[in-house]
Order: structure tokens, then C-alpha cells, then sequence
């Protein structure tokens, strides 16, 4: 037996067509899927007051670190003044905002206001949600200079499928990762890669969280390394929420069959998958991994893919 499925950015699908030992013919075919709650477990769209490392009781200052309302901010690599850095080779940066006029975005980060996108690196469009946007200064920054900016607490016990997703724009080479904390802020850990935009357009960027965190007091971070590169990084509507298990694989079959080979061919039929596995039985029980297949067409459906088999 051959059994494929889907390996999401949330969630699992599976479907699965037996093909007997001695390759003559197909028999019935399987398909599981689910859904699980929408819940949102944290949200931010930066549109508060920033302070002095997220504590309310201290306004945020010009050399800060400064970070919204019970976020912090910490610089990792590189330390300094981040104030009055717009134009300034090499500087200081830490994460800010941009605030969007209605035609033009202007930083509105404590210490450095009035700054411009560098080089005409902004978002083409508005904010996803309200009028600020979190922002790092790439364009200016200096080459290694790596920020962490983490959240609150957020209680994960009771979740199922949670998922960090946000709205993203970032063509510049400064590298975006998505951290977590298991011990309240001490230790983080890399939980994966954020990949680039095209141009100025807003897109939407989910990183799973694996189970370890679905705990009372986990927390995450964004996390940038600047290349001192020809842009700067945007980003909007974070959350931490449960994920949606994509559409199951369609038109699962076996063809061009010899006497010791054949392939297995499917057609992807969801928007959000990273890969699909494979795998092989020969008593329909315990099943062997044979291949994970890297999605080509994670944006949109109808991509097909083959297999070969031996």
C-alpha cells in the first residue's frame, strides 16, 4: 500500500490508495481531513505607544530599547543609540514604526521620527490593519546588527494547531526569524526561517509552532540580522492563533506499472502546504516513509506530481 499525505504548515491530511504487492490492480481509496477553531491567542498591529522595553511605567526614551505595551526588545548583536539614524551609514537600529499617511509611510519610532523607507523600499499599499506598521531600518543598518523583538506571555495550554502568522514586506537580504521561549525569555530558539516578498507587496507569512509550546508561559519573538541591504522590513497584523488543516490531496493513482516499478502521481488541492510524504506498506498496518516532496505550488492548486516507485 502507498499512503500519501499532506505535510501542512498546520494540520494533516492524509489519502491513500492501496496498490497490491504484485502491482495488478488499484483498490479503494481513503480521505481524512479537519478543521480546528480559530482561536486568536495574541494579536498586534502596532498602534500603541511604544515604551521603555514594553513596561508601562516608563515612556519610551530616545536611546531606549523601547517595544509596545508588554513586549520587550533586545539587541542581540549591537548595541547603541538608535537616535537620529535616518541617512546614517552603519547605524544603531532597533525596531520601530512607520506610520502611513494615506499616500506616504513616515517613521513615527521614538528617537529617530521623520525618517523615509530606504530606497524607496515601502509598502505600495496601506497597512493591513490601522495606519503603523513595525519597521526595521535595513537600508541603514548596521551589517550583523540582529534585534529580537518578544511578546508577552502567551498561554498555549489548551491549543491545538497554533500557528505565528502576520502580514510581511520584505525584499531586502536582512534575514527574519520567528523564535520562541520555553523558560519566560532566558533561552530562545529558532523556530524557522521567514522567507522574502517580492517588491512592496503585503504577504501573508505562517510559521507552525511546534507542541513543546502549547504551554501556559510560552513566548516568541521577531528576530531580524541586518545585511545592510537596498531595503528595509515591514510587518503587520502579528498573531499567535490556531491554524486550519489544508484540502486533502485529489486524483491519487499509480501508473506506467512494470514488474518492479511504477509511479504515483497526485494533484495538490490546497493553497498552504510546504510538502507532501509518501509513504509504503505491504500489509496496510505499518507504514515506512519513502519520500517528502517539497510543494511547488503552495499558492494555488491543480500542480501536479509524480513519483517514481520501485
Amino acid at each position: 500500500m502507498i499512503k500519501l499525505n499532506t505535510q501542512k504548515k498546520r494540520g494533516r491530511n492524509l489519502l491513500s490508495r492501496i496498490v497490491p504487492k504484485v502491482l495488478t490492480c488499484l483498490a479503494m481509496v481513503c480521505m481524512f481531513g479537519f478543521n480546528v477553531n480559530a482561536q486568536t491567542y495574541l494579536s498586534e498591529s502596532f498602534e500603541g505607544a511604544w515604551y521603555l522595553n514594553g513596561n508601562i511605567a516608563t515612556p519610551g526614551t530616545a536611546t531606549g530599547p523601547n517595544a509596545p505595551l508588554g513586549w520587550n526588545q533586545i539587541r542581540v548583536v549591537g548595541t547603541g543609540n538608535p537616535s537620529n539614524v535616518c541617512g546614517t551609514t552603519n547605524a544603531s537600529v532597533d525596531w520601530g514604526t512607520m506610520t502611513y499617511s494615506g499616500t506616504t509611510y513616515s517613521s513615527s519610532s521614538i528617537g529617530f521620527t521623520g525618517c523615509a523607507y530606504g530606497n524607496n523600499s515601502q509598502p505600495t499599499t496601506a497597512p493591513i490593519a490601522g495606519s503603523r506598521v513595525l519597521w526595521f531600518y535595513e537600508y541603514w543598518a548596521n551589517t550583523g546588527s540582529t534585534r529580537l523583538l518578544a511578546t508577552p506571555t502567551v498561554d498555549l495550554s489548551a491549543a491545538t494547531l497554533p500557528v505565528v502568522s502576520f502580514s510581511l514586506v520584505n525584499a531586502s537580504s536582512a534575514v527574519l526569524r520567528i523564535m520562541g521561549s520555553l523558560d519566560g525569555g532566558t533561552t530562545w530558539n529558532d523556530l524557522g526561517a521567514v522567507s522574502n516578498t517580492t517588491g512592496g507587496t503585503w504577504a501573508t507569512r505562517i510559521v507552525s509552532i511546534p507542541a513543546a509550546y502549547k504551554i501556559a508561559t510560552a513566548r516568541f519573538g521577531i528576530q531580524v540580522v541586518s545585511a545592510y541591504s537596498s531595503g528595509d522590513v515591514s510587518i503587520d497584523n502579528f498573531q499567535i492563533k490556531e491554524g486550519i488543516a489544508p484540502a486533502a490531496p485529489i486524483t491519487f493513482a499509480t501508473n506506467t506499472v512494470t514488474g518492479n516499478s511504477f509511479n504515483v502521481t497526485w494533484v495538490d488541492n490546497s493553497t498552504n502546504e510546504t510538502a507532501f510524504r509518501i509513504y509504503r506498506s505491504t500489509d496496510n498496518v505499518n507504514f515506512t516513509l519513502v519520500n517528502t516532496t517539497t510543494s511547488t505550488t503552495g499558492a494555488a492548486t491543480g500542480g501536479g506530481y509524480t513519483l517514481a516507485q520501485t
